[in-house]
């Protein structure tokens, strides 16, 4: 992602900051209704929200990760850990379970929705490659999103 540039002592940056800092809580706000209302995603605005708040205000993101309420969901950020079996399944069966009605129900739609039923199988297969590729590589902030790391924690382009 492209780093913004605050200048801290300029009339504009502390505007960019606040309203960095607005988009972070109304993140939060988004986060807090998608862990109660079903269908709603929760971990993106909250990960939308970290980064927000790192680039604004560090002191509303430490705030954030130690909260008792979306700790669980924030625990791949700081941690190079792998996404656990239990999740990859859980995950891979929603997903696909929720692809195969989508596109049964577009598929027997008016016609011009047909087409995307092939579109949201595919979309699922590419997320299906994601998340098995989660369980063989770790990430790790730290190192950038562009290098991948094996399960030991070493990077693939280091040498041996």
């Amino acid at each position: 992602m492209p780093e913004i540039e605050i200048k801290k002592d300029s009339p504009w940056g502390a505007f960019k900051r606040w309203m960095l800092a607005s988009a972070g809580v109304g993140c939060v706000g988004l986060a807090y209704v998608g862990a109660i209302v079903p269908g709603m995603p929760t971990t993106i605005f909250l990960i939308m929200a970290c980064y927000l708040f790192t680039r604004s205000c560090p002191y509303l993101e430490e705030r954030l990760v130690r909260n008792r309420y979306f700790a669980r969901f924030l625990v791949y950020l700081d941690k190079p850990t792998q996404m656990p079996m239990r999740a990859r399944v859980i995950a891979l069966t929603a997903m696909w379970i929720s692809a195969s009605v989508s596109a049964a129900i577009l598929g027997f739609g008016p016609e011009s929705t047909r087409w995307i039923s092939p579109l949201v199988i595919a979309l699922a297969a590419v997320g299906t490659l994601v998340i098995l590729a989660m369980g063989r590589w770790t990430w790790r902030p730290g190192n950038g999103a562009d290098r991948a790391a094996t399960s030991d924690g070493r990077a693939l382009d280091q040498e041996t």
